[in-house]
């Protein structure tokens, strides 16, 4: 959440995405319908779809960089990344040096 937005609750970004969690403006159907978000700028609302979303994700990919690539770009970008040989980025380094960095690495 402090990568995304810095804890920002209204912000929207250039490439709409939504809220704390930066939820792209793609996923909001289908949260509307299975997650009830009403108002993806609601703080609980944005947190709630967006760990829902990553853990759907971690489900599938195992790897952090996979699972964060696909939060980040989606699964189709991801996916061109990883037919290129590329199974990491530089948002997906970031975010595990600060995950790491929060552990005491």
């Amino acid at each position: 959440m402090y990568a995304e937005s810095n804890y920002r609750p209204h912000i929207v970004s250039r490439t709409n995405d939504y809220g704390i969690m930066q939820l792209n403006k793609c996923n909001h159907g289908w949260m509307k319908t299975e997650l009830g978000v009403t108002d993806f700028l609601d703080a609980e609302q944005n947190i709630n779809a967006g760990t829902f979303l990553l853990m759907n994700i971690s489900e599938e990919y195992s790897d952090p960089h996979k699972m964060l690539m696909v939060y980040n770009m989606g699964e189709v970008g991801a996916r061109k990344c990883w037919n290129r040989g590329i199974y990491s980025s530089r948002y997906s380094r970031k975010i595990t040096a600060m995950a790491d960095e929060l552990k005491g690495f």
